[in-house]
């Protein structure tokens, strides 16, 4: 029991088969848990785990004292149901940093359940879910948990079946640009969505390139705004030609948006206090000129009106 406790790390990957004792595998595995209260890293990869023992593992892995930070069901055929058990079991985790469940058949409903999870913001770092068959409605519901997740840095949605109109909807999780209040409350802090080798399939289910190479660059400003935060020594080369400055990440998404629109119409629904910076910015950064763009566009007429609407 003395080095049990200690057991930091199990690793039964590919090991061996147990579709054929699910039952006596939930048993041993829930007993070994209880004793490893110091275990982090769980590999139960391509176990053959059929649906009744994924059942079983969405209740082994909540067993208390257990402070997993990793758990990888890649390749076990959970499918909907045992997902769904899944996800109700990792609320209330704290140490939990890293979840694949790549190639289990998880649908829609599957999708759902993890969705609700995300958008609770856990701690949860990194949800690995490539090979799965979420579509595009899944896409929808893991967009809309972005938006009110501010720790999540991977959401690995390859080979899904989403075509461009859940594309659509990831980017605006990150980048919305209906107004500038909702650009500043994209999430900010996802950095990945889809491995390089998934890009083709994207492009086959009618995904437009230039999306993709949008969704590309928003995400590196993600990830540039985690690098700041972290540690200023060690960003990637690509930072140096952006203007930098102490703006936080949503006033330069709100920056790159009004140099590509130069419609000043869309301070309407601004935040008044973050105007001067952003001007300031983008003449300090971008040239004058490009503020004096920004005002000669600006409908007066139509921006009173719309102003009386909105009060």
């Amino acid at each position: 029991a003395g080095s049990t406790s200690a057991l930091e790390e199990l690793d039964f990957g590919y090991t061996f088969d147990i579709a054929k004792d699910v039952d006596d595998f939930a048993f041993g595995l829930h007993l070994l848990l209880s004793a490893a209260t110091n275990l982090k890293h769980l590999d139960l990869e391509g176990c053959s785990i059929a649906r009744k023992a994924g059942i079983a593992v969405g209740d082994i892995v909540s067993v208390n004292g257990v402070v997993l930070e990793t758990l990888n069901l890649r390749n076990n055929a959970l499918e909907d149901d045992s997902t769904i058990r899944l996800a109700s079991k990792l609320e209330g985790y704290k140490s939990l940093k890293r979840i694949d469940l790549g190639f289990n058949f998880v649908g829609l409903r599957g999708a759902i359940a993890l969705a609700e999870f995300v958008a609770t913001n856990p701690p949860l770092l990194h949800l690995i879910l490539i090979g799965n068959s979420i579509g595009d409605s899944g896409a929808m519901q893991f967009a809309k948990a972005l938006k009110s997740n501010t720790t999540m840095v991977e959401l690995n949605l390859g080979y899904n079946h989403i075509s461009s109109v859940g594309l659509e909807t990831l980017f605006y999780a990150i980048f919305d640009t209906s107004s500038l209040n909702a650009l500043a409350d994209s999430n900010h802090t996802l950095c990945y969505l889809f491995q390089q080798q998934c890009v083709e399939e994207l492009l086959r289910r009618g995904c437009d390139v230039h999306t993709l190479f949008d969704i590309g660059n928003i995400l590196q400003l993600n990830e540039m705004n985690s690098l700041l935060k972290t540690s200023s020594h060690h960003l990637p080369d690509w930072t140096r030609e952006l203007p930098l400055s102490s703006l936080s990440i949503e006033h330069l998404k709100i920056v790159i948006y009004l140099s590509k629109c130069f419609d000043m119409k869309h301070f309407i629904s601004m935040d008044r206090t973050m105007i001067p910076q952003v001007l300031e910015f983008i003449a300090s950064n971008m040239g004058h000129e490009k503020v004096f763009q920004l005002v000669g566009r600006w409908n007066m007429p139509q921006l009173f009106t719309q102003t009386l609407q909105a009060c």
